[in-house]
């Protein structure tokens, strides 16, 4: 469906988005996988571009490189060589790649619904989720399939609109992309070939655009598997077995850690099957949750009065698309008890699709009588959004919603905070500000050590990681699942009534 209305207040917000960004992009810290994905795209770029077989034989072989190889490649071709710059660049250009996809978004709601406030009100909704923004600087794996499947959603409209080979080849090599960053992507292709095996049904029934349909599908699939094999390295040298090897690795992934759900310590093993919908129903914003799962009502109440009537029309294809990219990976991952932790960050892709489900929603709103209470509750809501934003910042990613308590202390006792330690690059600065010394003892642990290692040559200097206790200057602890070592307080961030990161001076 093609719109004539104006796309100048999406640009407007993009613009205002990038600018943000490039504002806040060095207050983030260094996560807890940043080294390692780091380490990951080099070893696939030394297998493509130096004949190096170390991913033969490396432990995350299986990993997709889609985003992490290209960043890899922009870091050689901007001569970085100091931690401090290179991951300054992979924060700015992870951000920006995940703000023009969620622009897309805007551009398909718009599409989708001819309306530019549900439109703007999609792409703020996108951005603004408080616990997933921090993650768009940081977090290289799960952000850019989020995005690239928000793109995958915005060729698929295209494609069941116009029915033309070029579309679906386009998709195609979208979602091949979008696989080759993360395996769990390829659910989109479930309905995908549902939706084309209709067609075909159909078209044989009445006797016409037989081939055309064949041809889709076609060029659907060659898009699909060419893309996915080409910007996925392991994949060259057996690509049906390397496959399956990735499968069976990400269903059951090998971590044997603890996670703190509810004020219990819990196996990442031996989960309850409640995780994943717990973990989504609090952390996002209330009124974005309430229609979103009005949406899902929606979208259930039309399969049970249209059934296969909905497959005939393009847009019912796009709403029934989203419910499976919400609601599938959810059920897979409980059915198959797979191995999770760090909140619902494994499944940040399934966002967009039930923020567009959310946008449906505020669409039939839209029509009725109650459509300005909904604006203002919409515009209380992202109020309230903002202002946590401004509040918190950097540390948006410990957002809860008005589900759960801020009681002091409340959130430590019964939830993972800044489990992947962004919040160490605070710490360690304050250090720096407030101790004189040439030569700082600090603690070792990953995401410590990772922020040490991206501070300014500067101050970096001056510290000296350590795991000899009786060395120590400083001790510095977020909260995961252990309780702080030290009462001592000499500096501590805290959010939502709850210490995040707590630096003891010991010396």
């Amino acid at each position: 469906m093609k719109t004539n209305i104006s796309k100048w207040p999406g640009i407007l917000l993009l613009l205002f988005f990038i600018a943000l960004g490039l504002f806040l992009h060095k207050d983030y810290g260094i996560s807890y996988d940043e080294f390692a994905q780091h380490r990951i795209g080099t070893i696939n770029y030394n297998y493509v571009f130096h004949n190096d077989n170390e991913l033969e034989t490396f432990f995350d072989k299986e990993y997709g490189v889609g985003f992490e190889l290209p960043l890899i490649i922009l870091e050689r071709v901007l001569k970085l060589t100091d931690n401090h710059d290179i991951f300054i660049m992979r924060h700015l250009v992870t951000h920006l790649f995940f703000l023009l996809c969620m622009f897309v978004g805007y551009l398909l709601s718009l599409r989708l619904f001819q309306n530019q406030w549900i439109a703007c009100f999609t792409f703020i909704m996108l951005v603004l989720e408080p616990r997933i923004y921090p993650h768009t600087f940081y977090n290289t794996k799960d952000i850019p399939s989020l995005s690239t499947l928000l793109l995958c959603f915005y060729l698929s409209a295209r494609a069941f609109e116009k029915q033309r080979p070029a579309a679906y080849l386009l998709l195609g090599i979208c979602v091949g992309y979008a696989i080759s960053i993360r395996l769990m992507n390829v659910i989109i292709t479930g309905p995908l070939y549902i939706f084309l095996l209709y067609d075909f049904i159909k078209a044989i029934i009445e006797k016409r655009r037989v081939k055309t349909i064949l041809f889709n599908a076609l060029l659907l699939t060659i898009g699909c598997v060419l893309t996915m094999y080409i910007c996925w390295p392991y994949l060259w040298k057996d690509p049906v077995n390397n496959l399956i090897e990735a499968f069976t690795t990400f269903s059951k992934f090998r971590w044997e850690g603890h996670v703190l759900l509810n004020g219990t310590v819990i196996s990442a093993l031996q989960l309850p099957w409640y995780y994943i919908p717990e973990w989504f129903s609090i952390t996002v914003p209330l009124i974005w949750l309430l229609t979103g799962f009005g949406g899902v009502v929606y979208v259930l109440s039309l399969i049970v009065t249209k059934r296969l009537k909905m497959l005939d029309h393009s847009r019912y294809k796009n709403y029934l698309l989203y419910l499976f990219c919400f609601a599938a990976p959810v059920a897979m991952v409980i059915v198959l008890n797979s191995v999770l932790y760090d909140d619902w960050r494994h499944l940040y892709f399934i966002y967009p699709a039930f923020i567009l489900l959310a946008s449906l929603a505020l669409y039939k709103i839209w029509q009725t009588r109650i459509k300005w209470p909904a604006l203002v509750l919409y515009a209380a809501q992202l109020i309230l959004v903002i202002i946590f934003f401004v509040r918190w910042h950097p540390y948006q990613n410990i957002y809860f919603n008005e589900l759960i308590s801020r009681k002091p202390g409340y959130l430590m006792q019964h939830f993972e905070l800044d489990y992947w330690g962004h919040s160490y690059k605070a710490g360690l600065e304050w250090i720096a500000a407030n101790d004189n010394r040439d030569s700082i003892y600090v603690n070792y642990n990953i995401p410590l050590r990772s922020n040490v290692d991206c501070l300014p040559p500067d101050i970096r200097k001056r510290f000296i990681v350590t795991e000899e206790g009786s060395l120590l200057d400083y001790n510095l602890q977020n909260f995961r699942t252990s309780p702080y070592q030290y009462d001592i307080k000499s500096f501590e961030i805290t959010v939502m009534n709850s210490p995040i990161l707590r630096v003891s001076k010991l010396k």
